[in-house]
């Protein structure tokens, strides 16, 4: 038999199956495999406070009609979002989180020896979806800020330039372009170029110069924005995403969504917790007394970190980062290492509950020889 990998497309060839990491492992997987009762995960940028109470009940309802299939589109959650952005349904798509979305912008729009801009470091699954469709990424690096500058972007874009992936806040660095900046990349953007819009951190952002991509769905130009609710909503695992813009480049990325491809679980769930304000609300000061926890602590250790808009924080504890997310997992703290962003000292350190946040403090301290 002939092997499969000589039939691949060549840019598969440099992906790997996924396969959970360390700091990608569910936390009764952590505990087996740390062989501890407790452990803090502070590694996938979850909200640890957990999903609206609303949220929960209501997917509990749902289930009473697991055995029907459910049209996607006829859902209470898509008739909130129109509201909520004040646009018609034929400028929604729903998603199987924001994930999904990524990865049908690039089936919709990149083939075989087509480029996507992708700064770096940025959120890995752009690379995945631009190999998957034999397309090219083009690496644009972060500047001596550690934010993503639209001049730079706008200098890699070729003829062969089809999609721009643009996280912000980015992740990891949780920086963040301003209105003014967007505004003026917008502008410049070739008509014949897509830019997809990451707004996955966009409920943590306390700056008052942050744009929307709704701002542009009427700017003339084919920018699309992408939104979750694994993060301040609490429903990582129930795959809920959407994406706004214009008419025409929403009707064009649909054509690639399967079906059913979101769970009307999740549909129902997603649509009770954006009718619970407080809860979100809630979350929002929580995660942002945690940042401020850490920033004070990380100060008093003397280490460097980046000023974040999202629910983490890119911190250089000076270290081999591989070996100290070994040392802090050793201590039931498991965070993600810089390394995988080339950033070999760095650490991504999600902002946890009270108790997650001193025991990784007080871990931190103790494998850095500080008090």
């Amino acid at each position: 038999m002939q092997h499969p990998d000589r039939l691949i497309k060549p840019t598969l060839r440099e992906l790997e199956p996924y396969k959970a990491a360390l700091p990608d492992m569910t936390p009764a997987m952590l505990k087996k495999h740390l062989k501890l009762e407790h452990v803090a995960k502070m590694s996938f940028n979850e909200n640890p406070f957990g999903a609206s109470p609303k949220a929960i009940e209501a997917m509990k309802g749902a289930l009473d009609e697991l055995h029907i299939y459910h049209d996607v589109d006829d859902s209470p959650l898509k008739e909130m979002l129109c509201r909520l952005h004040h646009v018609e349904p034929e400028q929604i798509l729903l998603g199987n989180g924001a994930d999904e979305l990524s990865q049908m912008a690039a089936m919709a729009f990149l083939g075989e020896g087509d480029e996507a801009i992708i700064p770096q470091p940025t959120y890995i699954q752009y690379e995945v979806s631009t190999l998957t469709m034999g397309a090219n990424p083009v690496f644009v690096p972060v500047n001596s800020q550690f934010a993503i500058d639209p001049d730079d972007l706008l200098k890699k874009i070729t003829d062969k330039t089809k999609l721009i992936f643009l996280c912000n806040p980015n992740n990891p660095t949780g920086t963040y372009i301003t209105k003014k900046e967007m505004d003026a990349f917008v502008d410049k953007l070739p008509d014949r170029v897509v830019l997809l819009m990451d707004e996955a951190y966009f409920d943590y952002v306390d700056a008052d110069d942050y744009p929307s991509s709704t701002d542009y769905i009427n700017s003339g130009k084919l920018v699309m924005g992408v939104r979750t609710f694994s993060k301040n909503h609490g429903l990582a695992a129930a795959r809920v995403g959407y994406a706004v813009g214009p008419k025409v480049l929403i009707y064009t990325v649909a054509r690639t969504r399967m079906q059913v491809n979101v769970n009307s679980i999740g549909l129902s769930g997603a649509a009770a917790s954006l009718q619970d304000p407080d809860h979100q609300a809630a979350v929002i000061a929580q995660t942002a007394a945690g940042k401020k926890y850490l920033y004070d602590h990380f100060t008093e250790l003397g280490l460097f970190f980046v000023p974040s808009q999202g629910n983490f924080i890119f911190v250089d504890t000076g270290k081999d980062s591989a070996d100290v997310v070994q040392k802090l997992a050793a201590d039931g703290v498991v965070v993600r290492p810089g390394y995988l962003f080339h950033f070999p000292t760095f650490l991504r350190v999600t902002v946890g509950t009270p108790e997650q946040n001193r025991a990784l403090v007080e871990s931190l301290a103790g494998i850095l020889g500080k008090n």
